[in-house]
């Protein structure tokens, strides 16, 4: 009787172990978006067998969608740029990163921070570096500490090189604000927790 119990048991599991076709195709399928994930990520650009940027980052999503192929730095990256000589000149750090590889476009976000090799320090919410021109914007509030010239700027709207040498303040302001409004404006991303 167990022998015919066990026997009846396993043809009922191998018959539910079948697989349709159509449906292995359809996990196989290119269209189907693939996600590889590594850590302790080190990407390093030159050209002309020049290294001009080094990304960093403890954990990046590469989603392999051929239509859209994107890198996605989860737990923060950071950016060096580095001069004809291999030094740094500027570096960038972030919380988050996505970097839309066929359009060529990073994008920073959460506690963005710049400095350059003359101490002084860009933060924002947000950032866009555009990898083909070298340009980095953002139409978000920016705050610049320049302590060579004891001066802090506050504004909306940025544009600069790479370097963080030469940059524009779209709408510059000088106006006094408390440090809970300079707060929210440079970290909006903590007023929603």
């Amino acid at each position: 009787m167990r022998i015919l119990l066990l026997i009846s048991l396993m043809s009922c599991i191998i018959s539910g172990c079948t697989n349709d076709i159509s449906e292995v195709n359809e996990l196989l399928s290119e269209d189907k978006l693939l996600v590889e994930e590594s850590k302790d990520v080190r990407m390093i650009y030159s050209d002309s067998a020049r290294v001009n940027v080094i990304i960093s980052g403890p954990r990046m999503l590469g989603y392999l969608d051929k239509k859209n192929p994107k890198q996605v730095f989860t737990d923060g990256v950071k950016a060096e740029f580095l001069d004809g000589y291999g030094r740094v000149t500027s570096y960038l750090e972030a919380k988050y990163a996505v970097r839309d590889e066929r359009n060529k476009l990073i994008h920073c976000k959460d506690s963005v921070v710049i400095y350059n090799a003359n101490n002084e320090k860009l933060e924002t919410p947000e950032i866009f570096w555009q990898e083909s021109d070298g340009i980095m914007r953002t139409d978000k509030f920016i705050r610049i500490t320049q302590p060579s010239r004891g001066d802090t700027t506050y504004g909306v709207g940025f544009e600069s090189n790479e370097d963080f040498t030469s940059f524009t303040i779209k709408n510059k302001f000088s106006a006094k604000m408390t440090t809970s409004e300079m707060q929210s404006k440079l970290y909006p991303e903590k007023n929603q927790e």
